[in-house]
């Protein structure tokens, strides 16, 4: 097994957090922007803060 980079590992705890929640959409959202690869790990992180940030706000008691 080979070590995850600093990218997957974010994408990764990404995942657990909308998991927890369960937030099953969101989820797999953020499973097909990881899977492409017709885009960079730069554009896919992009992707996916468009995709959680209106959920961190949502979860956010302040």
């Amino acid at each position: 097994m080979t070590a995850m980079s600093p990218t997957e590992r974010s994408m990764f705890n990404i995942e657990a957090f909308l998991r927890s929640r369960g937030n099953a959409k969101a989820t797999l959202d953020i499973d097909e922007i990881v899977l492409k690869d017709d885009i960079g790990d730069d554009e896919k992180m992009a992707l996916i803060q468009q995709t959680i940030q209106p959920l961190i706000k949502k979860a956010d008691p302040s």
